[in-house]
């Protein structure tokens, strides 16, 4: 979903995503005619790359052991932590998605796959129209992309499965959806008064998932990958290994489209 920027040889603490537009028209020239030029306007986001870190005591009676499978697990551990807690910050930034980014539940249909696949759609019309005239390359076959809780699974794939709507209602969904399903979406519910709900609540629903447009202006600068620094801790008999990188992302509102379950 997101376009990565490497910045890993630079020296800078942060990087910028212009949120510009021109204004840009083509039309005829006529001989001895002189094209227009339009000016671009707009503003800027700042985004700063911040520093992550963790450690972990690898005991040096594993290395005196010969316990290497022991100490292979800990190293695997320590790079899927690494990953799973950046997954976190991300998925949490995208359930962040305002409410004016909200398609509601359809009321079309007479069965529950019905309105899944009309929300669906909904959805997606709503994100490519609201890309025409951008300069963001955004036309009807533009792929997009579903993240989906895994609870919401067997819907999902239900509702965008031509063969299955097809057969039920004699319509499908025209648009190139590619659902990814996660556990990492803990589904944020943010009511109409911008009151924030956690999943069990009352009146807080799963999603359906969070229609995307990936890349264009969603962006991850990756400033440092995960490195890692030891040094023996003599009064623990052990290697401290500490585990560090910096990057800082931007998610543009815009190109995301949440939809609901319920009506």
């Amino acid at each position: 979903a997101f376009d990565s920027i490497d910045l890993t040889n630079t020296r800078t603490s942060s990087f910028t995503v212009r949120d510009s537009q021109s204004g840009l028209t083509f039309r005829r020239v006529r001989d001895g005619e002189k094209a227009l030029v339009y000016s671009v306007f707009g503003g800027e986001i700042t985004v700063t790359l911040n520093l992550y870190g963790g450690g972990l005591n690898w005991l040096k009676t594993w290395f005196d052991d010969g316990e290497w499978w022991t100490i292979e697990d800990n190293a695997l551990e320590f790079r899927r932590k690494w990953f799973e807690e950046k997954a976190t910050l991300f998925y949490d930034m995208i359930q962040s998605l305002a409410q004016t980014y909200n398609t509601v539940y359809s009321s079309s249909g007479t069965t529950v796959l019905d309105k899944d696949r009309n929300t669906i759609g909904d959805a997606a019309y709503t994100i490519i129209n609201r890309h025409k005239d951008t300069g963001l390359g955004v036309t009807a076959g533009t792929p997009l992309l579903m993240f989906c809780d895994l609870s919401q699974k067997n819907r999902v794939e239900q509702a965008l499965n031509p063969s299955r709507t097809l057969a039920v209602s004699g319509v499908g969904i025209n648009y190139n959806i590619t659902p990814i399903y996660t556990s990492y979406l803990d589904w944020i519910y943010v009511n109409d008064d911008g009151a924030t709900k956690w999943t069990g609540d009352a009146g807080a629903a799963k999603p359906l998932g969070y229609m995307c447009i990936p890349g264009r202006k969603n962006k991850i600068g990756n400033r440092m990958d995960l490195t890692l620094m030891a040094e023996t801790d003599i009064l623990a008999f052990a290697e401290t290994v500490a585990g560090w990188g910096r990057y800082g992302a931007y998610m543009n509102e815009t190109q995301w489209q949440r939809t609901s379950s319920i009506a």
